[in-house]
């Protein structure tokens, strides 16, 4: 599987992603290194390649470079049109796709596919995201959730029902479920539970108000919904965010942070009274 990743010194110093590069998926993965089975794209869906290149060119440009399988166009039609259209102009011969295409079907023909389907699909249901399956996730990450910090002992929490507790969730501008979860299960412990929103664009008198309702509030819970993938372009938070945490920690308030994906964020406010590492937003 190919990376969208820029190796100029690979590439003849342009920031072609290694997907999209004939010197790297053909001339250094198949020519110098002798690599003769599959390659798969990375997600042509992701930050990298998609913010970059129209739809039908990206796939084309992958093939071109070297791959066999397109994986998770955001447009499957799209992506389609464009390698028919490269055929039909002559930019990208029947022989290259038959090329990729024998390769896919001897690997199924290897695996005895063609005269066995391995996988009943009415079966599915009742053989993935069982029971057995939810409990080991389950454990994978009550015993992945990682504390950081802990000053004055403020988790585990307690509960105290009359207390009057703010939570503030950071989250992409799409991700409207990003701090639900979390706000449901925090409400069974306080009833007074107050929530609020932000993201990239809040502006730094949102913050201020926020503030404001921190110093009335017994405890404060900031919830990071920001996750290192190649979607985002972006792995850290806003200044006014940090500041906010910050002021926080500055003015003595009681706080837990709560980070549900970046494991590095912890760098930019390290004056945090708790810090805990939760790994993925998922229920």
């Amino acid at each position: 599987m190919t990376a969208h990743i820029a190796l100029p010194e690979l590439t003849g110093g342009n920031g072609m992603p290694s997907t999209l590069a004939p010197e790297i998926l053909t001339g250094l993965l198949k020519e110098e290194m002798g690599f003769d089975g599959i390659v798969f794209t990375d997600a042509m869906d992701m930050y990298a390649i998609d913010r970059l290149h129209p739809r039908p060119e990206a796939a084309v440009l992958a093939l071109e470079a070297g791959a066999d399988v397109i994986l998770m166009p955001p447009s499957p039609e799209a992506a389609l049109e464009g390698i028919v259209a490269a055929v039909e102009e002559g930019r990208m011969t029947e022989e290259r796709l038959d090329h990729s295409v024998r390769k896919v079907l001897a690997a199924k023909e290897s695996l005895g596919l063609h005269t066995n389907r391995t996988v009943a699909v009415d079966e599915v249901a009742r053989t993935v995201g069982i029971g057995d399956h939810e409990e080991v996730a389950q454990e994978i990450a009550n015993r992945s959730v990682t504390l950081l910090k802990n000053e004055r002992d403020l988790l585990p929490l307690l509960g105290t029902r009359s207390a009057r507790v703010l939570s503030v969730s950071y989250r992409g501008t799409t991700d409207l479920m990003a701090g639900r979860i979390m706000d449901a299960r925090l409400r069974q412990k306080y009833p007074r539970l107050s929530t609020a929103a932000v993201g990239r664009d809040t502006r730094s008198d949102v913050y201020e108000g926020l503030l404001q309702r921190a110093r009335r509030s017994n405890l404060v819970v900031v919830s990071l919904y920001v996750t290192v993938v190649s979607y985002s372009g972006r792995v850290a938070i806003p200044e006014e965010a940090s500041s906010f945490i910050q002021s926080l920690a500055t003015e003595g308030i009681p706080h837990v942070v709560v980070s549900f994906g970046n494991p590095y964020l912890f760098a930019e406010f390290p004056d945090a009274r708790a810090y805990l590492l939760a790994w993925s937003g998922a229920e």
